[in-house]
């Protein structure tokens, strides 16, 4: 027994045919086919069905991509900038504890006045710096008498003792005040060096502005006698008498 099949052509006598589509209008006045725009509308569909994610990560990727490199570049100069500006803070505190001993040479105080600068915004710094300074200001004068000016320069090393104990803290260093008010070594003959060339340079100043005068005196060697009997030979022509 035999089955046939229908022809795969044929259609059934119960379907109706379908309704042609109407044709659609580009806005430049062209008409556009309708399987074209079916086509166009499937492939738009099928992109966003297929990739789902299309519309927030790949975005965020290609923004990572343009954007990533600048902000890093960003990132490793605000970093550059702050180790540099705590690479100036260490410097300046070592070279004020390096010379804490000696708080009138150059060293000193070319660091002193770089404080304001370098700590700028630290409050605790700031304010140990300003009663510095003020206390440089009134503590000292030319009316002051010896006891007045050695409590001034205790005063001062008690105040120079809070400015670096403060330095200390802000960098993360911890010493105790008595430590750094004691610490630290000068020799003996560095201070009476310095004492000496200031009594020079005040002695030189006060002579060149006529201040002071330069003591002369004349000295008168007394006669020798074999030096005046050989010139005596040397200067006659007559020869020597007989003894």
């Amino acid at each position: 027994m035999r089955l046939q099949l229908p022809p795969r052509n044929q259609k059934s006598s119960s379907s109706k045919p379908s309704a042609r589509r109407a044709p659609q209008y580009k806005p430049d006045g062209r008409v556009q086919p309708p399987y074209l725009s079916s086509i166009v509308a499937a492939s738009r569909t099928t992109a966003y069905e297929d990739n789902p994610l299309v519309d927030g990560s790949t975005i965020g990727i290609v923004i990572a991509t343009f954007t990533g490199p600048v902000a890093a570049v960003i990132v490793t100069r605000w970093v550059d900038k702050l180790r540099d500006a705590e690479k100036r803070k260490i410097e300046v505190f070592r070279s004020m504890m390096r010379s804490r001993r000696l708080p009138l040479s150059a060293d000193y105080v070319g660091a002193l006045n770089l404080v304001a600068v370098e700590f700028h915004g630290r409050n605790k710094v700031m304010s140990a710096l300003k009663e510095l300074m003020n206390h440089f200001d009134d503590g000292y004068g030319v009316n002051k008498t010896l006891d007045e000016l050695k409590a001034a320069n205790d005063k001062s090393d008690a105040l120079r003792t809070s400015l670096l104990s403060a330095m200390a803290t802000t960098l993360g260093y911890r010493f105790e005040q008595m430590e750094i008010h004691r610490g630290g070594y000068a020799p003996q003959g560095w201070g009476v060096e310095l004492d000496e060339q200031a009594i020079s340079r005040r002695g030189l100043s006060e002579l060149l502005s006529g201040r002071r005068t330069l003591p002369v005196t004349v000295v008168t060697a007394a006669p020798d006698p074999v030096a005046q009997g050989n010139a005596q030979q040397q200067v006659s022509p007559f020869p020597p008498k007989p003894g």
